[in-house]
């Protein structure tokens, strides 16, 4: 069973940093078919950012893939929930 390849996303995913982001993200997707965006040092992210994970869930998805999105920092998982790249249980 081979592992997953894990993008680790951070520490900041801004307009600054969203091109790097978008060509790793590009680079890992065109090899696998599930990918888990690791957040656990993520300090910063605007909407620049999560039109990066945006685009790596489409691309995915246009393969029938999935991304998994883990270790969101509290202070912003409401902004990924609210993309939809995340689901906080009621």
């Amino acid at each position: 069973m081979s592992q997953e390849p894990v993008l680790v996303f951070g520490p900041t995913a801004t307009l600054r940093t969203a091109r790097e982001l978008l060509e790793r993200a590009r680079a890992i997707a065109a090899q696998a078919t599930v990918v888990v965006v690791d957040c656990a040092g993520l300090a910063e992210c605007d909407t620049a950012g999560l039109q990066v994970l945006l685009a790596l869930r489409n691309a995915l998805g246009s393969r029938g893939g999935m991304m998994r999105v883990i270790n969101v920092p509290a202070d912003l998982t409401w902004r990924f929930e609210y993309a939809g790249l995340v689901h906080t249980p009621a």
